[in-house]
């Protein structure tokens, strides 16, 4: 067996560690856009009727990157590894969040969590469909 096939067949192996790596980056990244914005928020007193749009468009970066991360290095099973990625990205997010906030504001995290497993899918087909350059 050469080398290189014993790479690709370990990269195969691997999925738990990559929809692992995905989900981590994803809430990292989250979290981030996350604590920026209550900086900026709190020093322009930006109103509460903003924070749900905002989420909702952090969940969608976030959710993009951790299907992206999870799918690239396998480029098999996109849509269904890129929803899983966001399921455990949303998990961690929604207890993180329900901490946080109380147990208030649930519904709210319903429809985030939702928004990341969906669009988490897409950045896992986004990553199996992106071609390799060309030399």
């Amino acid at each position: 067996m050469k080398n290189s096939d014993y790479r690709k067949e370990s990269k195969k192996d691997n999925i738990p560690l990559c929809v692992a790596a995905g989900s981590v980056a994803g809430v990292i990244i989250f979290f981030a856009l996350t604590l920026v914005f209550a900086l900026v928020s709190f020093k322009a007193e930006i109103g509460a009727e903003l924070y749900l749009p905002a989420e909702l468009l952090f969940g969608g970066v976030s959710g993009v990157a951790a299907g992206f991360i999870t799918v690239r290095p396998i480029k098999r099973l996109a849509a269904p590894l890129g929803a899983c990625a966001g399921l455990c990205m949303s998990a961690v997010t929604a207890v993180i969040m329900l901490i946080i906030n109380g147990g208030m504001s649930a519904k709210n995290i319903i429809i985030l969590s939702g928004v990341i497993i969906l669009i988490s899918a897409v950045g896992g087909v986004a990553a199996a469909n992106l071609k390799k350059k060309m030399r």
